[in-house]
């Protein structure tokens, strides 16, 4: 099948969402169809359908899932019920995406809920849990992981109305981001131990707000990697 998955993950603020949108204008200008829009909605019926059906199919992973997301010692009750159904509902959506062919853009994936649970985590080490729960799911083919500098994060973060970041709770303070990146570093060292893990490329966005530069070198990354011409994509 002419199929290939990419997730983008990173700390919040670094850019992701401008840089995935970005990146799919480009695809598209290329001629490629893409199978998952990172400018759509995430949760679309046959999402939902296949989060049912996970739900009812596979108990022995759900439990697993649960189990080993509560051995993280969350935060609190409500981080605890957050992780659990965002973790199997990234899962899903990657199950459902890997059926059909062409390119897939995930903004976020299964690697930012990994972040996302370990960042609410009172674990001193995450990526042994990071790692249990890998082996147990589908992964992409290829994860962007994006950072920026620390100003960057911190005024971007400040500048998003209502938002609930993680970072925000420890006010974006430099020990924070840099929890941040060491929680997003155990996240890749759990990824690197698996026996058939994603290609994991790091960029720097050095101006989110002009994501230009930076979105061309992942469509040249992800290009290299595509094995099928655009006219194949949906094939």
């Amino acid at each position: 099948m002419n199929r290939l998955l990419v997730e983008f993950a990173g700390l919040p603020g670094a850019g992701k969402s401008t840089l995935a949108s970005a990146v799919a204008e480009i695809l598209e200008d290329l001629g490629f169809s893409l199978a998952t829009d990172p400018r759509s909605p995430a949760v679309s019926l046959p999402t939902r359908l296949t989060y049912v059906r996970l739900l009812a199919s596979r108990p022995a992973f759900v439990l697993g899932s649960v189990a080993t997301i509560a051995r993280t010692r969350p935060l609190t009750a409500r981080d605890l019920r957050w992780a659990t159904g965002t973790w199997l509902k990234r899962v899903a959506r990657l199950v459902q995406a890997s059926r059909k062919p062409g390119i897939h853009l995930f903004d976020p994936g299964v690697a930012q809920a990994l972040w996302s649970i370990g960042a609410r985590s009172r674990m001193a080490a995450f990526s042994q849990s990071a790692h249990v729960l890998l082996r147990r799911a589908p992964r992409p083919d290829l994860l962007a992981v994006i950072d920026a500098p620390n100003e960057t994060l911190v005024s971007r973060l400040r500048r998003r109305p209502g938002s609930t970041s993680v970072l925000e709770r420890d006010t974006l303070s430099p020990e924070a981001i840099a929890r941040g990146r060491q929680r997003m570093d155990e996240v890749l060292g759990a990824l690197g131990r698996l026996e058939a893990g994603p290609g994991v490329e790091r960029f720097v966005n050095p101006d989110a707000a002009q994501p230009s530069a930076t979105a061309r070198r992942i469509v040249d990354w992800i290009d290299d990697r595509v094995d099928f011409a655009p006219r194949e994509a949906s094939e």
